[in-house]
């Protein structure tokens, strides 16, 4: 991440709650660009000084925030989880949420679902049996999710139209949600327009995947259909202060574009050799006029099905906690801005858990521990540099794309790093990896943005308190960042990150949810461990029974009932499933134990690995873990974990062993890059007991 000195000048904001009773705000509210000083220097002691402010006199992204939650605080959430199997059951249950009360509703899987449901917390499960096949014409599944939509908010589709929905409730939508009902990313499409009171929209044609790289004529054709739709709806959305302010596109679009923007339109900074319209990110061109005025925020969900709708429904539906700030960044300089070291009290005050790594404990064995304990974060603020695969710490230490962990808890991650996003449909990359475990909310750059194009973690903080949403919390509206640019916003746009006491979602116990076609989990999880339970079982009943109490949560449980059947012969082909167990139970022995019946680990196996082994690594000293660490090295840079377990091997398997092994990764390395981080390794070793040590043969993995 480079710096740019003349852009970035000290922080003199403080952070502070703001109690939005009807419209009593804090008068430090930030409404542009954080770098002014127009608040209190943190040295003067101050008063934070409260005023009345009309709600119009406020800036639009906290009108934007404040009319999000007085429609979350209207509709009661059912403390219910439905899963389905498809889309058209999926459309079948969205179609009976009301204002009365709506629930999460997921499609099955063994990541995302059991992720979600382990955070919410419902009390009731419900599996839903698959519905007749609406399927699937694009018009017919777009006149189907309408219905749905206008079913929510409590109109009645054979009678009315989603305006008239709206009028007669007297609510003006905030947003509007683009999809294409060919996309993979339609549901959670619907999922948000029924949630959020959005218009639903549709966007159809070739504009590329996320792949690719957008051309000038494939944006203005983007940008043009867009503002043809909004124009089409009938409600006002050129500026900021009209009611259209949000815009969601869930669809597979390519995440940057090559676009020779007007002159006053372009970000002017004194960097020799910059390409000012090279590498745009479309979140950050969409939402603007053709005279490159912001009108909107703009969010993108893309993926496998499941993910987008998981997505969703985190963004609906989850509370925000607990807060992680992680600074590789040093303290002094132009760096000092961006610094968290003194973020954690003031995160607290306004009522957040927090938990800060700064320093030296933001090196790897810092790095290792934040998915760690009952209580990982709800929100990560993430502060790096480095490529679209490697990530830098402190101290000079470095990770790479298969340290991004397997996620404990749904996480919306804000990440200051050049190119974490360059290519977030390649799964080789941190932007990639960090959707696929389960981020749901992403700020993150298409390439390299400099470090003063992002709002540092202290005034997206600041922004979060005054409860303007994530994804607009972190843009840019003032200063010679604010032209389109390369910092990309994944997920929903009116997605609030504010403090517990001001934003908790209304939940109702589920008032009799029965479903002609569904079964309640708890009671199929009791049928499904009984039916494992038999001698004569197959390995499908037993990863039956495993992902049935996973999706509960009753990971405990389901530790438990593995070490009643795993030595069965039928057992060794559920092991991938009681791995997910083990590893969310934290069972680390019976982990390993169950690793070596697995034939060919996968990737998610060997990240699950890595993750339980990590934080332990000082203290390991049995030599066939550590042969079991050095037989499943991680690529592509396999000598960032091997500079991990060195000084285990050395000391469990001797010097020599230790020098052979970092040898024969030399031998394979295939750029010098990797050959000389190889041979420092070496060097380190230094000369003796080139030949000593116990065998290092690879175990049985």
């Amino acid at each position: 991440m480079l710096r740019i000195s003349s852009l970035t000048r000290s922080a003199t904001h403080r952070i502070h709650g703001a109690s939005l009773l009807a419209a009593t705000v804090c008068g430090s509210v930030l409404a542009g660009t954080p770098h002014q000083d127009a608040a209190p220097k943190p040295e003067s002691n101050p008063q934070v000084v409260r005023q009345q402010v009309a709600v119009e006199d406020l800036p639009w992204p906290m009108v934007l925030g404040l009319r999000t939650m007085a429609l979350e605080q209207r509709l009661p959430v059912v403390e219910t989880v439905v899963l389905v199997p498809d889309e058209a059951t999926f459309l079948a249950e969205i179609a009976r949420w009301s204002p009365s009360g709506r629930w999460p509703v997921l499609f099955e899987d063994d990541r995302y679902a059991p992720l979600f449901i382990k955070r919410f917390a419902p009390r009731r499960v419900f599996r839903r049996a698959a519905v007749a096949a609406a399927g699937s014409d694009p018009a017919m599944l777009e006149a189907r999710a309408s219905e749905a939509v206008i079913r929510a908010f409590g109109g009645d589709p054979a009678r009315q139209t989603l305006a008239e929905v709206f009028t007669a409730a007297a609510f003006v939508p905030a947003g509007v949600v683009f999809t294409d009902f060919s996309d993979p990313a339609w549901p959670a499409a619907v999922a948000l327009a029924a949630g959020r009171g959005q218009i639903l929209a549709t966007l159809e044609g070739d504009f590329g995947g996320i792949a690719d790289v957008a051309d000038a004529s494939t944006v203005r054709r983007l940008r043009s259909d867009v503002q043809r739709e909004l124009g089409a709806i009938g409600i006002p959305w050129a500026g900021t202060k009209d009611p259209i302010e949000a815009i969601t596109l869930c669809l597979d679009l390519p995440a940057k574009a090559n676009l020779d923007l007007p002159e006053p339109q372009r970000v002017r900074i004194a960097v020799p050799g910059l390409k000012p319209t090279e590498d745009l990110a479309i979140t950050d061109l969409v939402g603007r006029l053709e005279n490159g005025e912001r009108f909107a925020v703009v969010g993108q969900i893309f993926g496998p099905r499941n993910r987008c709708l998981y997505a969703a429904m985190a963004s609906l539906f989850l509370p925000r906690d607990r807060i992680c700030l992680f600074n590789t960044y040093q303290s002094d300089g132009d760096w000092a801005v961006y610094g968290v070291g003194d973020l954690e009290a003031g995160v607290e005050s306004i009522g957040f858990e927090a938990e800060t790594f700064a320093g030296t404990a933001a090196e790897i064995r810092g790095w290792l521990k934040v998915q760690e304990g009952e209580t990982p974060p709800d929100v990560l603020f993430l502060n790096s540099s480095g490529e679209p695969n490697r990530m830098s710490l402190a101290s000079g230490q470095s990770a790479q794309t298969a340290d991004v962990p397997r996620l404990r808890r749904p996480l919306a991650l804000h990440m200051i790093h050049s190119f974490s996003m360059a290519r977030p449909g390649d799964a080789r990359t941190i932007g990639a990896a960090w959707l696929d475990a389960g981020v749901y909310a992403y700020v993150g750059a298409v390439s390299e943005p400099y470090l003063a194009s992002f709002i540092p973690p202290r005034f997206v903080l600041e922004r979060l308190a005054n409860l303007i949403p994530f994804l607009a919390a972190s843009r840019q509206y003032e200063g010679p960042f604010s032209p389109s640019w390369r910092v990309m916003t994944y997920g929903d746009p009116l997605m609030l990150a504010a403090p517990p006491a001001q934003h908790r979602l209304p939940r109702i116990p589920p008032p009799g949810h029965e479903l002609v076609d569904g079964e309640d989990l708890r009671e199929a999880a009791k049928e499904s461990m009984r039916a494992a339970a038999s001698p004569d079982a197959d390995s499908a009943a037993i990863t039956r029974a495993m992902l049935d109490l996973r999706l509960l949560g009753e990971v405990e449980l389901a530790s438990r009932f593995w070490a009643s059947v795993r030595d069965r012969p039928a057992a060794k082909g559920a092991a991938m499933e009681a791995l997910r167990a083990l590893f969310e139970a934290d069972q680390f022995r019976a982990f390993l134990e169950t690793w070596r019946t697995l034939n060919d680990p996968d990737p998610e196996a060997v990240t699950m690995l890595w993750q339980l082994c990590g934080p332990r690594i000082g203290a390991i000293s049995d030599p066939d873990i550590i042969r079991l660490l050095q037989a499943n090295l991680r690529g592509p840079r396999t000598w960032l974990d091997l500079e991990r377990i060195l000084p285990a091997i050395r000391s469990a398997l001797g010097p020599g062993i230790a020098r052979r092994l970092v040898q024969r990764e030399i031998d394979a390395a295939k750029n010098s890059t990797d050959q000389r981080e190889l041979r420092r390794l070496l060097d380190s070793l230094g000369d003796t007991g080139r030949d000593g040590g116990v065998d290092a043969s690879t175990p049985n993995r």
